[in-house]
């Protein structure tokens, strides 16, 4: 698994796999450890989660998120709520909590540990491009839209609180 120094990358791509690369060393030659499949349209993102590293989210073109187990290679949970393209996938920095979004302008909230739909959070008038939650500021999440604005939500009151505008293009990405 990735805490064993073993695993050192994850990859998607357009061909619907995600390939998981190692090196014991820098100067080690990259050996592909694992493809999975399972995904029907291209990868658009992955993230692995903050505390079991050795689980892995991904999200693609296939509109769900997929998330994978790195100890057996397997896929532990298909989260499906987009109506179109899911770009981006991210978890709460204490992995209870994963958020998604996508071409139809939603960003659709999941409890993560039993992989169940909690709700769409609708506000932004074009894709959502990007999905980050705080590191700070617990039960905080931002999404970054196409149209250019930043929504920021209270996910245990499932409302946004504030939108951050100034960007003239799309937003593609949140830290």
């Amino acid at each position: 698994d990735k805490d064993s120094g073993f695993l050192d990358a994850a990859t998607g791509s357009a061909d619907h796999t995600i390939r998981l690369w190692s090196m014991r060393y820098a100067s080690d030659p990259i050996l592909e450890v694992e493809k999975l499949k399972g995904h029907r349209g291209y990868i658009t993102c992955l993230q692995f989660h903050p505390l079991e590293s050795w689980l892995l989210a991904s999200s693609s073109g296939d509109r769900t998120v997929r998330i994978w187990d790195l100890k057996t290679f397997k896929c532990t949970g298909v989260l499906m709520s987009h109506k179109k393209i899911c770009f981006t996938v991210a978890w709460s920095q204490d992995g209870n909590f994963i958020a998604s979004g996508g071409a139809d302008k939603h960003v659709k909230l999941w409890d993560a540990p039993k992989k169940r739909f909690i709700c769409t959070l609708k506000g932004h008038s074009n894709w959502v491009n990007s999905v980050a939650f705080s590191g700070h500021a617990r039960g905080l999440l931002a999404s970054g839209g196409s149209e250019g604005e930043i929504r920021l939500w209270d996910i245990k009151r499932k409302r946004c609180t504030n939108i951050l505008r100034g960007h003239l293009s799309w937003v593609r990405s949140l830290a």
